[in-house]
């Protein structure tokens, strides 16, 4: 499909940056996706830009339909053991991100929620987190530390950090309450 690989992940624009909230939920989802991250193999991108094969689809089994929340992650974990999983910020699409208060808080505990109850089923990073109960009180921090490191890489996705955080760290709360309840479940 592109230089070799049979699996290549793209970026992710904000299709509504013109949004306060949407702005923080855009980071808080896609900060893996920036369009200003480079080109290099990844172990993970979202379902909602990708390629690949037809075969190599195939050959993965497809997304889990029991699964409703982190099938993308499952889906890439799968693919990793057949491929290399390749990012170019070339290939792009615009997601439209949550506008409301209620949406917002509802999609990161969703998001958090899935995120445990994943990471108890399958080994993915921060299962630990998940299958030690009270350990999944560290998955907050945790993500805010790498969220922050991630988006310190680069001018403006700091600047965006800064200007957002109250609305990020909304999103993150919601994510952290999530995760812990679905570790305790």
């Amino acid at each position: 499909i592109h230089k070799g690989y049979s699996l290549v992940g793209g970026a992710v624009l904000n299709g509504n940056p013109h949004y306060f909230l949407s702005r923080a939920d855009y980071l808080l989802t896609f900060n893996e996706s920036l369009p200003t991250l480079p080109a290099r193999k990844v172990l993970f991108w979202p379902s909602c830009n990708f390629m690949c094969t037809r075969q190599s689809f195939d050959k993965i089994g497809g997304f889990d339909s029991s699964i409703l929340i982190g099938e993308d992650s499952l889906f890439c974990r799968k693919a990793l053991q057949y491929y290399e999983l390749w990012f170019d910020s070339s290939m792009r699409v615009a997601h439209t991100n949550r506008e409301t208060w209620e949406a917002y808080w509802h999609h990161h505990y969703q998001f958090g929620y899935g995120s445990a109850q994943l990471r108890k089923k399958i080994n993915l990073p921060g299962s630990i987190l998940a299958r030690h109960k009270l350990l999944s009180f560290l998955a907050a921090p945790i993500r805010v530390l790498r969220l922050g490191w991630r988006l310190s890489q680069h001018k403006k996705t700091f600047l965006d950090l800064i200007l957002f955080s109250p609305f990020i760290g909304i999103g993150l709360t919601a994510w952290g309450y999530g995760f812990v309840k679905g570790a305790w479940k």
